[in-house]
């Protein structure tokens, strides 16, 4: 009788594989673990980053502005927001944002949107001291050429505390 000898891979016989002794895993686990950790050091840097580069904003604000070209002028009383009402072609207006912080700060002003086109401010960036309050006046002019229709923006007020 011809008896043949048969070796028994790893693969064939699961519970006699040893992880311990293969260095193709170990590298694996090992390329794991770094990129494992990797990430998680980014994910700390990058925490400690968006902590210290927000630490001096007291406030942040988005300002709802808004105006109407229409034919017959219009007034827009609600205290939500920058709106204009009713503007005609070629007509201008002006709107009041009154600012007040508990403490010494530098506010930054940025007009955005399709209104932004037609809006200006005197001081976009300013310092304000503690328990002071401020109004800032936004002009609108819609020149004639602009047409019929609701145009918006927004304001976006910033509010960081002053250097000492």
């Amino acid at each position: 009788m011809n008896k043949k000898k048969t070796k028994i891979s790893r693969t064939e016989n699961p519970e006699k594989f040893n992880f311990s002794n293969d260095k193709t895993v170990r590298v694996i686990l090992i390329i794991i673990m770094i990129i494992a950790l990797g990430i998680l050091l980014s994910t700390i840097a990058y925490t400690i980053y968006k902590t210290q580069a927000n630490k001096d904003i007291i406030k942040y604000t988005e300002v709802y502005t808004s105006a109407e070209v229409a034919g017959n002028p219009g007034l827009n009383a609600d205290p939500d927001g920058l709106k204009f009402g009713k503007v005609p072609p070629g007509a201008s207006g002006i709107r009041y944002l009154d600012i007040n912080t508990s403490e010494n700060a530098i506010v930054e002003l940025y007009i955005s949107g399709e209104l932004a086109k037609y809006m200006t401010v005197d001081e976009s960036m300013f310092e304000i001291n503690a328990g002071e309050s401020k109004r800032i006046p936004f002009y609108l002019h819609i020149p004639d050429t602009v047409p019929l229709g609701l145009i918006e923006g927004k304001v976006v007020v910033i509010i960081r505390r002053a250097e000492e």
